[in-house]
């Protein structure tokens, strides 16, 4: 008997799972041990999303050749309708000169005004690359201007400790890890430490106080050479710190050169411009 009542319970058991999951339940019934593994989702960046991006390397009209290469960073995370990250902080575009004309007595005369136009090509991060665009006559194209370039926000905030002489010597000693790629000494990094506190670069301060100033001047080595091989994992490993050494770097480039006037375009790393997904990305991710 008892035997008979195990078995009819073993028989309901089984029955209710059938019918549960042939109801298109997705979780396992009650009494059910679970598998444990999750399963994994796509989600999508649409075509025509938004995307923010910061400049990393100098662009100017007629110093610029065309064929160069203008390297941007994205500056946050990209993600889909559910809140899922497709596209993070860190990844890279590139964009490539396709006019530079400067500014001169000549060029006045001739009423040819300076020029610089970039057309971007290919968002990439860790897993994943896609084509951007801008909302331009020519989609992909930028035509750069006195009005969407010019001093970066930083410059204010430097202005008003630039006086003191070791601030200043942090402030350029930071501009130098991305612009020359170089690793300071022990000296130096109290000084840069002391002036990334006064400037509230948060995560720079982190960088330096966790020794990550090499893998940053890695960025900025390529970055100087010229180089297009930025390593997407070192960007991605520093990406709030590159950020804001951008920032800082342009701000204290502007600073060096004079303030900006005049009639040629300068765009300083740290210069944001806005860039839109011209395709669909996908990435695999877990369930939130």
């Amino acid at each position: 008997m008892k035997l008979f009542v195990t078995l009819l319970a073993v028989i309901a058991v089984a029955g209710g799972a059938f019918w549960y999951f042939a109801a298109g339940n997705d979780e396992p019934a009650a009494g059910i041990a679970a598998t444990g593994h999750q399963p994994q989702i796509r989600a999508v960046a649409k075509a025509g999303t938004r995307v923010p991006v910061m400049l990393m390397n100098k662009l100017a009209s007629g110093d610029s050749k065309v064929g160069e290469t203008g390297v941007f960073l994205v500056t946050e995370d990209i993600k889909d309708a559910a809140g899922h990250t497709v596209i993070p902080q860190g990844a890279i575009v590139t964009a490539t000169v396709v006019q530079s004309r400067s500014a001169g007595a000549v060029s006045a005369l001739l009423n040819e005004p300076a020029r610089l136009v970039i057309e971007f090509g290919e968002l990439r991060s860790s897993d994943a690359t896609a084509k951007v665009e801008t909302r331009s006559k020519k989609p992909g194209e930028l035509q750069l201007t006195a009005d969407n370039t010019g001093l970066p926000d930083l410059a204010t905030d430097i202005g008003e400790v630039w006086d003191d002489p070791e601030t200043r010597q942090g402030l350029q000693e930071l501009a130098r890890v991305v612009l020359e790629g170089r690793v300071p000494g022990a000296e130096a990094a109290k000084l840069m430490e002391h002036a990334a506190e006064r400037l509230k670069l948060n995560s720079t301060a982190d960088a330096i106080r966790g020794n990550n100033l090499d893998t940053l001047a890695r960025v900025g080595d390529s970055l100087a050479s010229g180089s297009l091989s930025v390593a997407t994992g070192d960007v991605m490993a520093t990406a709030a710190a590159l950020q804001e050494l951008l920032g800082l770097a342009g701000a204290v480039s502007s600073r060096l050169e004079g303030i900006f006037k005049g009639r040629n375009v300068r765009a300083y790393p740290g210069t944001e411009f806005e860039v839109f997904l011209a395709e669909d990305v996908v990435r695999t991710v877990q369930p939130r």
